[in-house]
């Protein structure tokens, strides 16, 4: 894992965010464990970068990765929930 890819590790997603993304239907996790884990708040061996990679592909990490690189400092946050509320207002498409 680069050094970019660890900051998404330590940033933005994290077990609480993959599991509000499932628990809003953004996120679908087939596997009954790792799904089992995340909703109930319990890890068991669970990494949620390898559920959000299973979900989403290599190159989905790759492009979270390349927007925080581009816009890291407007990501920033003292919390993980401001971290994720300032990368959805970057992102949110207006209609």
């Amino acid at each position: 894992m680069n050094n970019n890819l660890k900051n998404i590790d330590e940033a933005w997603l994290n077990l609480d965010d993959v599991k509000k993304e499932a628990q809003e239907g953004r996120l679908d996790i087939p596997d009954a464990y790792e799904k089992k884990m995340i909703l109930e708040d319990r890890q068991g061996g669970v990494d949620p970068i390898d559920v959000f990679r299973k979900a989403y592909g290599e190159d989905a990490l790759i492009a979270v990765d390349d927007i925080f690189e581009q816009y890291g400092n407007s990501l920033r946050g003292p919390t993980y929930r401001d971290i994720e509320e300032n990368f959805r207002k970057l992102f949110t498409t207006v209609d």
